[in-house]
């Protein structure tokens, strides 16, 4: 062959290595019955005799085991794929027209022109590479036997060049669902209490491969975060809205509904869940953040050019916990310099725990250490909105940040939180500051901040593309 081509390092490589049939797993023998037969039994292929063009697509000339040759069958492609036998037939057929499908190979990779643009991954999905190398044998077939039926040789030419066009991003979409099952299973070691799906149906890209997933706060350089609470409910008797809790012991009020463990709280309010030194068990009723969440969610890529984003299997009432807003502590005057390099690469993971009524001293900062919140999406007119939430950690200025369901949101429903007015003139100590006095906590109240928006920091000019009917334009 020629070495001419400007594709000519293509031809030398053997062509069982070109046409890649690995790609089908068969672990039986079986095929779909043969049309002219009705019965429920299971028909075994004893031998494939040939395959012809009918129509101009593949049909294989079966022999039945246990049947005579008087009951042999042509059947298609999709009666026989789960046969075992069908790829060394069909390398035995590339082998015989080896020479034939060269020249048809050379000529249509010289035609074809690659496009900017990359090929939709449900055309990815569609590849077949049995259907794609069985097309260059029966057009070879056509061509050895002198065939006159040019508008056969056509269709089956373009088919074969629309999918080599395709085949390259097959085996790419191929490798990213390698990476997002892996991904999803490791994801799903980590948090174990409800099932987490990922999903990409819009392009190529897998999963972050620089962000750690991880299920609590990690402290940053020079962040301490305290696990030793002072103080704790003595409700022997189980807790609930009539008993001293902590949420009472606070100067707030129980968070939680009895049946269904469900906020009862406006936004805003702080939570406090009973603790380490609580009298409850762990199956207390004001212990729902620290238990973790409990519902099905799918990371998925949005279609809208908002990048991932999460959604809900199952329908989700309002009041219920959905996650916790996790990443890396650390100081406020870290994170502007954090923000500085986040503006400028247009991305926004920095929260500041600003619900404390003095100086914003931490933010969580969930760039390269997170959880599903992580993927969570903002939008002007959320299902989601975040509560500051103490247990363990009794530190004013260092609460945990929990995603509650501000309405009813249906299965299959991406879920959102606005990044910019989370809990503005809801600051934690206006509701009663008794119990971080109680514990000897010092609030400086040496100045208020004059731009507390109490939520996910953003960068400049940043356009919003949540679609809302209110939709603010810009997230900053």
């Amino acid at each position: 062959m020629s070495g001419s081509s400007k594709h000519s390092s293509e031809f030398n490589v053997p062509l069982n290595l070109v046409f890649d049939l690995s790609d089908y797993t068969v672990d039986n023998d079986s095929a779909n019955p043969p049309a002219a037969k009705k019965s429920k039994e299971e028909y075994t292929v004893e031998a494939i005799r040939s395959v012809e063009e009918i129509n101009a697509e593949p049909h294989f000339h079966i022999k039945w085991k246990y049947y005579p040759e008087s009951e042999c069958t042509w059947e298609p492609l999709r009666n026989v794929r789960d046969c075992h036998l069908l790829g060394n037939f069909i390398n035995d057929m590339v082998e015989v027209y080896s020479h034939t499908i060269w020249r048809i190979l050379e000529q249509v990779i010289n035609m074809i022109e690659v496009g900017n643009e990359p090929i939709d991954v449900k055309k990815a999905d569609e590849y077949d590479p049995y259907a794609y190398v069985l097309d260059f044998i029966l057009l070879a077939m056509l061509k050895n036997s002198g065939s006159k039926r040019k508008k056969t040789e056509e269709k089956i030419m373009n088919r074969i060049k629309e999918q080599t066009l395709v085949k390259p991003y097959y085996y790419k979409r191929k490798q990213q669902k390698i990476e997002m099952a892996e991904w999803m299973e490791a994801i799903n070691r980590i948090e174990t209490k409800a099932n987490l799906r990922v999903e990409n149906e819009v392009d190529y890209e897998s999963p972050p491969k620089n962000f750690t997933y991880t299920m609590f706060n990690i402290p940053g350089a020079g962040v301490v975060i305290p696990n030793d609470p002072p103080i704790g409910c003595e409700c022997i008797d189980g807790c609930n809205y009539r008993s001293q809790c902590c949420g009472k012991m606070s100067g707030s009020h129980f968070a939680y509904v009895s049946k269904g463990k469900v906020l009862r709280l406006t936004k805003g309010t702080p939570i406090f869940e009973c603790n380490k030194r609580c009298k409850c068990g762990p199956d207390c009723l004001n212990r729902v953040v620290q238990n973790g969440r409990k519902n099905s969610l799918t990371i998925f890529k949005t279609s809208n050019g908002c990048g991932w984003g999460v959604r809900t299997e199952k329908p989700i009432r309002q009041g219920d916990y959905i996650c916790e807003y996790v990443g890396e502590i650390i100081t406020v005057e870290e994170g502007d310099r954090r923000g500085k390099i986040y503006d400028a690469e247009g991305r926004t993971y920095l929260f500041d725990l600003d619900f404390n009524d003095n100086d914003c001293l931490y933010t969580i900062d969930a760039a390269y250490y997170g959880n599903i919140s992580h993927f969570i999406n903002h939008s002007c007119d959320p299902n989601c909105s975040v509560w500051p939430v103490w247990a363990d950690c009794l530190d004013p200025n260092l609460p945990r940040i929990a995603l509650f369901a501000v309405r009813r949101i249906e299965a299959g429903e991406e879920l959102t939180f606005d990044y910019i007015n989370q809990n503005a003139n809801n600051r934690a100590t206006e509701t009663n500051p008794s119990l971080f006095e109680s514990l000897g906590l010092e609030e400086t109240r040496e100045k208020d901040k004059e731009d507390g928006d109490g939520g996910k920091r953003s960068s400049d000019r940043m356009v919003c593309r949540c679609g809302a009917s209110n939709c603010r334009k810009y997230l900053f």
